[in-house]
């Protein structure tokens, strides 16, 4: 009887050994995941570029869906780069409107 208790705590103790070591990986993990997360985490602005065309760069701002597009003004001293505002159409109501303030050329 007695052997059979000592297998049953015995037993006992390695499962708790186990569980006390998967328990640390996991805080360990959960630790790891939470200092990388601001770092790995896309932040509100970001900039998209084409890799194959330079003129196309731009700035999203991921929480509203404005867009920016990297502009160079080549006709002022210094050719300055700008973030140029970019119209955004989303709807049919939205095209009318901004057609209705456009002009065709002549």
């Amino acid at each position: 009887m007695t052997i059979t208790i000592d297998r049953r705590v015995s037993t006992s103790l390695v499962v708790a050994f186990l569980f006390l070591v998967m328990a640390g990986v996991v805080v360990s993990q959960t630790a790891r995941t939470a200092q990388l997360d601001p770092i790995s985490a896309p932040g509100r602005y970001q900039i998209v570029i084409n890799p194959t065309v330079r003129a196309d760069t731009f700035l999203l701002d991921s929480e509203t869906g404005r867009v920016w597009q990297m502009t160079q003004y080549t006709n002022l001293e210094g050719e300055p780069d700008v973030w140029l505002f970019k119209t955004r159409i989303d709807t049919k109501a939205e095209l009318e409107a901004w057609s209705t303030q456009q002009t065709f050329k002549k």
